[in-house]
């Protein structure tokens, strides 16, 4: 699970919208079926369209991690727990 939380985290890091990460969590389907959902939690920064990424980011998420280790991802679970806003350089 700490190989899957670290491609979630780089496949969402690289991007200018995301102020940080506050959460990742992988849940292995109970039922026995194949696949997993994954769980995470970020501060966004204000003035973006949050349906938008929070879409984006779901697709990037299952593309990273799908490609990088085989595994099925079921679903992504992508959470805004706040919004931030730019400090002025």
């Amino acid at each position: 699970d700490a190989v899957i939380k670290d491609i979630v985290a780089l496949s969402i890091n690289e991007n200018i919208d995301i102020k940080k990460i506050t959460d990742i969590k992988i849940t292995r389907r109970s039922d026995g079926s194949k696949g997993i959902i994954i769980s995470t939690e970020v501060v966004l920064y204000y003035g973006i369209k949050i349906r938008e990424a929070v879409r984006f980011y779901q697709k990037k998420i299952k593309q990273a991690v799908e490609f990088m280790t085989g595994l099925q991802v079921n679903a992504v679970r992508f959470g805004v727990r706040e919004l931030a806003i730019r400090e002025k350089k």
